[in-house]
């Protein structure tokens, strides 16, 4: 096996081992358990959970917050559930000021709410438009003639490349292969989706922050909490860093001089990088731009996880969202897995029961993120299958190493 094989063949094992953590944590089957009052005991031991079907009422915010719900009892050997005589019915109900209900994931999904998820759906679409535009702006910088036509197009193949082929590049070859083909200079495609990247993630570190500002008190009073102050920041610094070293010629030059890199092993490519990087800094008011862009598309970003939530009859706030769901992308930014499949849904699970929603929820969250992400990306797949001039990913990566 060559070093590609060996490092898919690592991605895919870390998606299966984190896909089957994930389905040993969360809940398949619905449950109910009678409540208990800790303001009144504090020392009540809490019930339970019992596994059940819940059946009704039939309501579209889901039966399990009704007054009082009907269920049926999951028996087997393995519950320990006292035996109902004979007499009694086999569908039962419990009064909720009494009893919490807790749904499972395939419950979750039957009382699904269409309308907030197609609100989502279209925002998240609106916010593919808006990368494209970003992506196309930072290819007129460096005069490489490319419509934003064709940016939406190919940016719509870099989804499919995600979601299809994985792999450590996924999405960005396809990219970098098609403006690469119309560049005057082969090296500065590469540099376009690099720079974007880079964009996209100081955007995403941004609307994280203020959110995180916004909503200090939750995180000063929760000590679960606080280590997401270290995180955000840490990040956003970082970034700020790497940006005003890629921009700033002055300082980039000092650490690296032009004539070392020269003679460093493909020096030859770092000069004409170098040189690209040069305009970029000379186009202050398009970089401003694209990183407006960036905060934009995210936000309507979070807006869109945000109505996924209230498709799934979820109790994440809005603002909380803002934060926990950038640091989640984030982690999924770090190729460990095929489209961050396995990572994600583990995150989901184990983030957000610290903002008091269920990891079961989260991980439907995920899930729906992912499904509505893939489905996008077949458009990018019947767009590549129709395209007369179609090459392979190997071809791709074989034209942009040469």
């Amino acid at each position: 096996m060559n070093r590609k094989s060996i490092l898919l063949a690592a991605q895919i094992a870390v998606a299966v081992f984190a896909l089957v953590i994930v389905y040993f944590s969360i809940h398949v089957h619905d449950a109910f358990r009678r409540r208990v009052d800790k303001q009144l005991d504090r020392n009540a031991v809490e019930a339970p959970w019992i596994d059940c079907d819940i059946l009704g009422p039939d309501r579209p915010e889901g039966p399990w917050g009704a007054p009082v719900v009907e269920f049926r009892i999951i028996r087997n050997e393995t519950t320990s559930v006292p035996r109902v005589e004979d007499s009694k019915p086999a569908v039962e109900t419990r009064p909720t000021p009494e009893f919490e209900f807790r749904p499972g994931i395939i419950t979750l999904y039957k009382y699904m709410a269409m309308a907030p998820y197609l609100a989502g759906a279209a925002l998240l679409l609106f916010g593919a438009y808006i990368a494209s535009v970003r992506w196309w702006l930072l290819t007129r910088v460096l005069k490489i003639p490319f419509s934003i036509r064709a940016a939406l197009k190919w940016s719509f193949v870099g989804f499919f490349f995600n979601n299809a082929v994985p792999g450590l590049i996924g999405g960005d070859l396809p990219k970098m292969y098609y403006v690469a083909r119309t560049a005057p200079i082969k090296t500065h495609a590469v540099l376009t989706v690099i720079v974007d990247r880079l964009l996209g993630l100081f955007g995403l570190a941004i609307v994280a922050s203020v959110a995180f500002l916004i909503d200090f008190n939750r995180y000063a009073e929760k000590a679960d909490l606080w280590w997401i102050q270290w995180l955000l920041f840490g990040v956003l610094a970082g970034l700020v860093v790497g940006v005003v070293f890629i921009v700033n010629s002055r300082i980039r030059h000092a650490v690296f001089p032009p004539h070392r890199v020269a003679k460093m092993p493909g020096g030859k490519i770092l000069t004409i990088i170098d040189e690209a990087v040069v305009l970029y800094g000379g186009s202050p008011k398009t970089l401003l731009t694209c990183l407006f862009l960036s905060i934009g598309n995210h936000v309507l970003s979070m807006i869109a996880w945000w109505f996924f939530v209230a498709a799934l009859h979820g109790k994440l706030a809005l603002g909380a969202t803002f934060v926990v769901v950038p640091i989640i992308q984030m982690i999924k930014s770090v190729p460990l897995a095929p489209a961050g499949w396995g990572v994600g849904e583990l995150a989901f699970n184990k983030l957000l029961p610290l903002y008091g929603e269920s990891g079961t929820a989260g991980v439907a969250l995920s899930i729906t993120y992912n499904l509505t992400y893939l489905a996008f990306s077949l458009v990018g797949g019947f767009i590549l299958l129709t395209a007369r001039d179609r090459v392979s990913a190997a071809e791709m990566q074989e034209s942009l190493e040469h």
